[in-house]
């Protein structure tokens, strides 16, 4: 019935406005009311002058208490505001009229909404051809009304609640006013600006956070105190953006308003705190929400609350993603923790927990915090306690795991240099364990390109060089696991012969990459770690024995699971030899044998020492292992005397002493023969080693077991005394 009854139904309609009370049923009467007459005014064509009566009646009824008739009269109003255009300059005088001088607090935000439904339905445009900004501007700078300033603000508010983005440029436009007015003497306008500040920054966009974080920053830095607090006071309204503009502008805002805790005027340090406790009540992860308190502590007061704050983050069992304001007040008080001086279990827990953030936040929330969270793990991973630097190095790898090397485009670069560093040290070991992380946690033909560098520098004519190379080996076994196994027999050679250099450094460092592959690998990878350690027993180089028979030691324990004892036990060496003969097998384990006993009787007291201790641990009845291996072993005697190795020589001339004491019966009818044969050999030190041998065999058997003997001794002598070397004339005398 519109088409023909609407004069009919508008006269009632005023009616009916004009009978309801402001009691909460009339309320609600008034709401109904008013839709009916802006549904009238916008479905029917009555023409200017009742367009204009409805609008005016609209614009009375915003005086109502009630903030929901106000938002409904608001929404009806936005259509009628074109058709009325030529008249609208009269009602927007009244409009402000109201805005600074109606006495009620809801009369003025009732005029606010007026006008903002004037920006809803005319936009932008609309506000700049009636110069409503530059009205507003004008309110907000009336230094001697205070409910003018309240009014802008209110307006200020409703535009940005209607008008949403389509008010972003306007407001922004503004931005100096609204810090000023956040700053205001007055509480009533500071509030209002507050409320107007949470709904404008609610509605930014990506473009507008771009745009109004950098400002607020600078302002935040003022000289002003009145300025700081207010840019404080804006920067906390940012938690109310839209939550991707949030995870975009967090990264920048929360470290000013944190180094503003420690400003010097106590109003900037109370808006500052204020402002974070705006970002900690957005966090949505539940138990980031349980740590707000301690965490805002620890932002304030590092020095008492720091460590109490990570200790709870790290014992506690995140289940839910870590969203970007959990990040924001998580983030500085990581770093303060990577940069604590005083306690070491601080930049443990902050790396760890950095580790960790990578399963448990967004990706692309972490990326802003990089830059400042790599150097801080950089700087740790030089840090003096190992722990702490091995930490570091996991988080470090974790984070390339996580977000992919091309967010880490020079790391490894840098951390090479440090690994070629002349200052060596700690330097070396904190660039290693980065370096083993990191190519950890990438693809295996990414090390697998790399490892030649290594190789080369291994072989380095530079010791720092060396060593730097040998302690990425180092860490390399526990870093890749079971992925290494492949690369052993390219890398042990590097270590065994970085056992024999000639620094220190590069030596203990050989000696700490030997015990890690065995460590990880002594079970696994036997048939590639016994031969060379077997080899390393015999090798010219006294060093390398040494540190072959310590190398071969913890291997045979590691089998055995002595590594895993308690320290100061010792476990049952007849336990001990079944399991090394189970998991070796006999062969491997007459050879592994035989070699350790020639070591014991080596040149060098250290290498016989630790040769022993092995020998005890790996065998339970030393006469009847002899008896078993005795095949082997003579072969190996053999080989040791016609070497040309001198030491070997000895070794070889020594055992066959020791045995020939323990085991004549069984020695002499075999080796006599074998010895005096050796005679007849073209090779000098063959001979060489005969007559040691003889010297031996003679020195220790018995009187009445070498009389048998001496029939093929004493022409043996005879000829050795006649031979035409005089090294072999020698060692017959």
């Amino acid at each position: 019935f519109g088409e023909s009854q609407h004069e009919t139904m508008l006269a009632h309609f005023e009616s009916c406005l004009d009978e309801a009370s402001h009691a909460v049923s009339g309320t609600l009467l008034r709401e109904a009311i008013v839709i009916f007459l802006g549904a009238l005014a916008k479905k029917f064509n009555l023409g200017m002058e009742k367009t204009c009566a409805i609008v005016d009646r609209l614009i009375d009824s915003l005086e109502t208490p009630s903030e929901q008739v106000q938002q409904t009269i608001s929404e009806c109003l936005s259509p009628l505001m074109k058709p009325i255009k030529s008249e609208l300059p009269k009602f927007i005088e009244k409009l402000f009229e109201k805005l600074q001088k109606s006495k009620e607090t809801y009369q003025r935000r009732g005029a606010a909404y007026g006008i903002a439904s004037i920006g809803k339905g005319l936009g932008v445009p609309g506000l700049s051809q009636f110069g409503i900004m530059d009205k507003l501007k004008e309110l907000l700078e009336n230094k001697k009304s205070i409910s003018a300033r309240e009014g802008g603000l209110y307006a200020f508010e409703c535009l940005s609640k209607r008008m949403k983005r389509g008010f972003e440029a306007s407001a922004i436009s503004k931005l100096d006013n609204l810090l000023a007015c956040c700053g205001d003497s007055s509480p009533v306008v500071r509030e209002a600006a507050s409320v107007a500040a949470r709904e404008i920054m609610s509605q930014l966009s990506n473009h507008g956070v771009k745009r109004v974080v950098p400002a607020l920053v600078k302002a935040l830095g003022d000289r002003a105190w009145r300025t700081q607090t207010a840019a404080a006071e804006l920067l906390g309204s940012m938690a109310f953006c839209a939550p991707k503009q949030l995870s975009a502008c967090l990264p920048e805002i929360v470290p000013p308003l944190v180094e503003s805790l420690a400003s010097t005027h106590i109003e900037v340090q109370k808006c500052s705190k204020k402002a974070l406790g705006h970002i900690a009540s957005v966090v949505r992860n539940p138990e980031v929400q349980g740590h707000i308190p301690i965490l805002l502590q620890a932002l304030d007061n590092p020095t008492t609350y720091l460590e109490d704050a990570l200790g709870k983050l790290i014992k506690t069992n995140y289940v839910h993603v870590i969203d970007s304001p959990s990040l924001a007040l998580l983030m500085p008080i990581l770093q303060r923790g990577l940069h604590a001086s005083r306690t070491t279990s601080a930049k443990k827990k902050a790396a760890q927990i950095i580790g960790n953030m990578t399963k448990l936040a967004d990706h692309k929330d972490l990326v802003p915090y990089l830059e400042v969270l790599l150097p801080a793990l950089m700087n740790t991973l030089v840090d003096q306690i190992p722990e702490t630097r091995s930490v570091s190095a996991a988080a470090i790898g974790y984070l390339v795991k996580g977000l992919g090397e091309e967010r880490f485009p020079d790391l490894v670069e840098k951390l090479y240099a440090n690994l070629r560093a002349p200052e060596g040290g700690i330097v070396h070991s904190g660039a290693a364990q980065g370096l083993a992380q990191v190519f950890s946690s990438l693809d295996i033909q990414r090390f697998e390109t790399f490892l030649p560098t290594m190789l080369l520098n291994a072989n380095s004519d530079e010791a720092h060089i060396r060593g730097g190379a040998i302690n990425f080996f180092v860490f390399v076994p526990s870093a890749f696991g079971k992925r290494l196994e492949t690369y052993l027999p390219r890398i042990l050679p590097a270590v065994l012969q970085g056992l024999a250099d000639e620094a220190e450094p590069v030596r203990e460092a050989s000696m700490r990459a030997g015990q890690a592959i065995i460590h990880e690998y002594g079970s696994s990878s036997l048939d590639v770690l016994l031969p060379l350690l077997e080899g390393g027993l015999f090798h010219v180089n006294y060093r390398i024995r040494l540190s072959s028979v310590t190398l071969l030691s913890d291997l045979l324990g590691r089998i055995t699971g002595a590594d895993d004892e308690e320290e100061g036990t010792m476990q049952d060496s007849a336990e001990s030899a079944k399991i090394l003969a189970s998991v070796l097998g006999e062969d491997k384990y007459d050879s592994v044998l035989s070699a350790l006993y020639l070591t014991r009787s080596d040149t060098v007291r250290a290498v016989q020492q630790q040769a022993l201790l092995t020998w005890k641990a790996a065998v339970h009845n030393t006469p009847a292992t002899l008896r078993k291996i005795l095949p082997l072993l003579l072969k190996r005697i053999i080989n040791c005397l016609g070497s040309s190795n001198e030491d070997k020589r000895h070794a070889g001339s020594k055992t066959l002493g020791d045995l020939v004491q323990k085991l004549p019966d069984m020695i002499l009818p075999t080796i006599v023969p074998i010895i005096v044969n050796g005679l007849k050999n073209d090779s000098v030190d063959t001979r060489l080693g005969v007559c040691l041998g003889l010297a031996e065999i003679v020195k220790s058997s018995r009187r009445h077991v070498l009389g048998s003997y001496l029939d093929h001794i004493i022409p043996s002598v005879r000829l050795a005394l006649c031979d035409t070397e005089e090294e072999v004339r020698e060692a017959a005398t």
